[in-house]
């Protein structure tokens, strides 16, 4: 059966990946997958399964837990079983593993994979031994390989490990090392231990290293390609068999993947879907005047509630306990849940105003989305809260046809539905927008000069890089409250900074891994000239200092908060 075909019945009706009233469009699902990855708790388990299907393979994913129950139920075994990366230690009593019958059986049928935490588990149950490292290794490091395996030949690798395999399965040999990781990649005639993160964007040569075990070790073939306008057809007929008949409302906030969304849905409903834009006071200058350009008047909805959301921030108390960093956190992690809480709000008290007879919410949510509020990693209002609360006020079935694909495929049928370059490549924005790049209590006078100060940044961006590919991936300035002392013209001034953060990820752009974006003097010079000239707090302050961060991923984040 073709690759896109998997999840539709013997008639050609496509079965919703559905729980209670949410479906997503099942693309590249199936149980009949060559290779099963076991999830052992890692945040970044999704990345393996995207540059699988990047590489050409189908995978499926299920929890430790309900892995012995799969692999008793399953005839058809896997060729390859990959063990995730996870958050505990394996010699841990409640850590996930798996029983040594188990782990005989699954090695008798299929070669296994152990990345980081899983490797570490592999050692353990082969008769080996783990223990804490001497020197933990957290971020990029380099991978010394005796002999290359395939295409794969060692170089710049991600690690985060506090743990290290210390003692070999017998039947184990050593192909690469670092200075401090001794056991660093591991193969035995069933087995292959990687200690780093192969499916890291930031692991050289990882794309390679996987595709090697999938095919020469573990005898998997190819059986996945990603063709847009073919998505976009199967994606539409689903929608309209999904949701046959009735109004539909779809949030669009002039990202790739909502505005996507909504042209998906344009084409599978016509005058049946409306679209609903929130201008939340948050995004860079001129940004709902671009999506009006996107959008257009027919069939959408552009609500002003900038001042709602500027109340609902002001009113968060800043913590009087515990450090300043722990203070700071709890308290944009309160910034994150009032803006998800708000838009949510403004949203269902405009589908309340429409006074349509909705039968659907449609969403532009992606499988990072999914995977990232699921494990705690980032949380998502289009993940669980506006779902719900549209489903119970309104009785709204939610339908999310861009479920299973990451971002770079979305911005690939972006390409394929038309949409001007600027948006298909458009840089990601997170949810609560500006209110993360700031320090300090939230004041609405900060927003203006900051919406200002990431046009401006975004204008040099592309006036210096005009090409897509040689941009940064992500790039923004963040409001830096430190006073300090300047000069402008003749005298002595007193003014704040701005904090500019330029990233740089590789083509999957899952931003599991990035790595800093050295600009030009020219740029440096131009960003630094108008930031300072053309930026002031609404009380007359200057900004008389720009810094960029210079922090990899691991240990930094992307965003701040």
């Amino acid at each position: 059966m073709p690759p896109h075909l998997h999840g539709e019945d013997a008639e050609g009706m496509f079965l919703s990946v559905t729980s209670g009233n949410v479906h997503r469009f099942p693309w590249a699902a199936g149980n009949d997958a060559q290779i099963l990855i076991v999830q052992m708790g890692s945040k970044s388990t999704p990345t393996i399964k995207e540059l699988l299907m990047k590489i050409g393979f189908r995978s499926r994913v299920v929890g430790w837990r309900e892995l012995p129950d799969v692999w008793a139920r399953q005839d058809l075994k896997p060729n390859l079983v990959i063990l995730s990366g996870g958050e505990q230690s394996v010699y841990d009593p409640d850590a996930p593993g798996m029983s040594a019958e188990l782990f005989r059986a699954i090695i008798r049928e299929s070669v296994i994979l152990g990345i980081c935490y899983g490797a570490q588990l592999l050692a353990q149950l082969g008769g080996g031994e783990v223990r804490k490292a001497a020197k933990p290794e957290v971020g990029m490091v380099d991978v010394r390989v005796k002999s290359p395996l395939g295409h794969y030949k060692g170089g710049t690798v991600v690690m985060n490990h506090g743990d290290e395999i210390v003692r070999m399965p017998a039947d184990w040999k050593v192909v690469g090392s670092t200075q401090d990781c001794a056991h660093a990649l591991c193969v035995s005639p069933r087995a292959v231990a990687v200690q780093f993160h192969p499916e890291m964007d930031h692991t050289e040569g990882g794309n390679h290293l996987l595709k090697y075990v999938a095919k020469a070790i573990a005898d998997c073939r190819t059986d996945f390609s990603f063709q847009p306008s073919t998505f976009i057809t199967e994606a539409g007929r689903w929608l309209r068999e999904t949701i046959p008949t009735g109004h539909v409302v779809c949030g669009a906030s002039a990202g790739v993947d909502s505005t996507s969304a909504l042209l998906i849905g344009r084409q599978a409903y016509g005058t049946r879907i409306h679209g609903v834009y929130v201008d939340n006071g948050l995004m860079r200058e001129g940004e709902t005047d671009e999506a009006r350009g996107i959008y257009g008047a027919a069939g959408m909805t552009y609500v002003d509630a900038r001042e709602v959301f500027y109340d609902a921030l002001e009113a968060i108390p800043y913590p009087a306990d515990g450090r300043p960093a722990q203070r700071e956190s709890a308290y944009f992690k309160e910034v994150r849940a009032v803006v998800g809480k708000t838009f949510i709000e403004v949203f269902a008290r405009q589908t309340r105003v429409m006074e349509l007879p909705f039968r659907a919410l449609m969403q532009g949510t992606n499988r990072a989305d999914i995977v990232e509020s699921e494990t705690g990693l980032k949380a998502h209002h289009n993940v669980g809260a506006l779902p719900l609360r549209l489903m119970e006020e309104f009785g709204l079935d939610v339908i999310e046809p861009l479920a299973d694909l990451f971002k770079y495929q979305v911005r690939e049928v972006a390409e394929a539905l038309g949409l001007p370059e600027e948006v298909a490549r458009r840089q990601p924005f997170p949810g609560p927008g500006l209110s993360l790049r700031l320090w300090g209590k939230i004041d609405r006078s900060i927003f203006p000069p900051l919406a200002r100060a990431n046009r401006i940044l975004h204008e040099v961006v592309v006036k210096h890089y005009p090409a897509f590919n040689r941009r940064p991936h992500q790039y923004y300035a963040a409001f830096m409250p430190l006073p300090s002392v300047g000069i402008m013209g003749d005298g002595r001034v007193s003014g704040y900074g701005w904090w500019i953060r330029l990233v740089s990820a590789r083509n999957r752009e899952n931003y599991s891994s990035i790595g800093n974006f050295l600009a030009s003097a020219k740029f440096y010079a131009e960003l630094t000239q108008r930031l300072t000239t053309e930026t002031r707090m609404p009380d007359g302050t200057p900004f008389i200092r720009v810094a960029q961060e210079m922090t990899p991923k691991p240990p930094s984040t992307t965003e701040l908060h």
